[in-house]
């Protein structure tokens, strides 16, 4: 397996996967998403089986921001491919991306129990809170993991 940068051409058909792994109100348009990867605040990678010449996975990071951490904004291992460690290798190459940016942290929407195994732990832990999201509204959603302790 080979990781490799997405490239902007492309991005329409992982953006239609995109869409059929996350809800409505999670995704981000199209529009804003070229935008940043444009302007290089986003950047997605793709796994990449180079036998079959398919590719695997996807991972968006909307590269550190004002606050000194990235976001992974999608994750995603195509259906064919889950249950099979791909996921995890997505996470872990979004992770390195991160530090090599110089990112604090490493934020993202996802489930604790899941991610919890791989260091992340609840963002409010770490004093960032959920943009728009009320003070005292659940937020258990929102997961962190510290890259520069």
């Amino acid at each position: 397996m080979e990781l490799r940068k997405g490239q902007l051409r492309d991005f329409d058909r992982y953006y239609a996967l995109i869409e059929t792994d996350y809800k409505a109100g999670e995704v981000i348009s199209l529009f804003s998403l070229r935008r940043a990867m444009l302007n290089g605040r986003a950047d997605y990678w793709l796994l990449h089986d180079p036998e079959s010449g398919m590719d695997i996975g996807y991972a968006l990071v909307l590269v550190k921001n004002l606050y000194d951490y990235a976001v992974l904004k999608y994750i995603g291992v195509f259906p064919w491919y889950r249950g099979r460690g791909f996921g995890k290798a997505l996470l872990d190459f979004s992770l390195e991306k991160a530090r090599e940016i110089g990112a604090g942290a490493l934020c993202f929407e996802g489930d604790i129990n899941f991610y919890g195994k791989s260091g992340f732990d609840f963002a409010e832990k770490f004093g960032i809170r959920y943009h728009g999201l009320p003070e005292g509204e659940d937020a258990s959603f929102f997961l962190c993991k510290e890259l520069i302790p």
